[in-house]
């Protein structure tokens, strides 16, 4: 099973910085991640899960909407008082957790294991893959997500906060 990542290269932050850039939220982008480099360490880690910066990328979509709607619900927390941090990871979950709503199968019959490789290994090198909606729903998605990404200590408690944000409908 893949464990968080111990350090984070310099030469790691160039695809997140380029994307931020190529999204036009560079400076929002700079302030989040200055301010709390662990929003940034955790988001180039789901980058390089997916592939951004390499060959195999699975979905550059995804990528690109969870960098600017994490980006953009910070910086709009944060002009209202709210809980940026929760903001950005609220959005990173809803939107990063997209990859876990469906299957990938190579030509060979193949599939994806999320527990043993990232997806960037197991689309790497392949010509063909199909990509196919499981059931998983958007709750369940987020929780493989969060659990995936985030030290143990801190899903349950972010899970939680999230519920609590859903039902009431109100910004964190």
């Amino acid at each position: 099973m893949m464990t968080f990542p111990q350090r984070i290269k310099k030469a790691d932050h160039k695809p997140l910085n380029d994307l931020a850039n190529e999204l036009f939220v560079r400076q929002p982008a700079r302030r989040a991640w200055n301010d709390e480099p662990f929003l940034r360490e955790i988001t180039i880690w789901f980058l390089q899960y997916i592939g951004v910066g390499r060959r195999a990328i699975a979905d550059r979509d995804v990528a690109s909407r969870v960098v600017k709607m994490a980006v953009l619900k910070y910086r709009n927390a944060q002009r209202l008082n709210g809980d940026s941090v929760d903001s950005y990871l609220f959005a990173w979950m809803e939107e990063g957790s997209y990859i876990f709503r469906f299957d990938y199968t190579d030509n060979t019959g193949q599939t994806w294991d999320y527990l043993n490789q990232t997806l960037c290994e197991f689309l790497d090198g392949k010509e063909a893959v199909i990509c196919s909606q499981n059931s998983l729903d958007q709750w369940t998605a987020m929780e493989r997500f969060a659990t995936r990404f985030l030290r143990p200590e801190y899903v349950q408690g972010l899970l939680d906060r999230y519920r609590n944000h859903a039902h009431h409908g109100s910004p964190p």
